[in-house]
């Protein structure tokens, strides 16, 4: 005899996402039966879900010495920064420009009004 579990709770059980199940059963490693339009995944009645295993590696041995880690973000920062400070001096010099446009172009209006009223 077998049951019939909607795919979350597998995924729950197998701590892996429900998509993740879904791909099983499109692969074909996963039973499964539709019902009234949705999927379960069948159980058999002795079959208990297969448990995954326990990562039991060990630490890399190339792990990135944190003093290394630190200084490169320092810099990141430090170019950052910099970056910003370009920017900010960037937009002062377009709003100038900017502003210094819009005062030829009100005196243009101006002439322009006088002209043909």
């Amino acid at each position: 005899m077998s049951r019939l579990i909607k795919p979350i709770e597998y995924a729950k059980e197998q701590n892996i996402s429900r998509q993740a199940v879904y791909a099983k059963i499109k692969k074909g490693l996963l039973h499964s039966k539709t019902v009234d339009g949705k999927i379960y995944v069948v159980l058999n009645e002795g079959e208990t879900p297969p448990t995954p295993k326990p990562n039991t590696s060990s630490p890399a041995p190339h792990m990135v010495d944190a003093q290394d880690l630190l200084a490169s973000k320092d810099e990141t920062i430090s170019v950052l920064k910099e970056s910003i400070k370009d920017l900010k001096e960037t937009n002062t010099e377009i709003n100038t420009t900017l502003r210094g446009e819009i005062e030829l172009l009100k005196q243009v209006f101006a002439e322009l009004r006088t002209l043909y009223v």
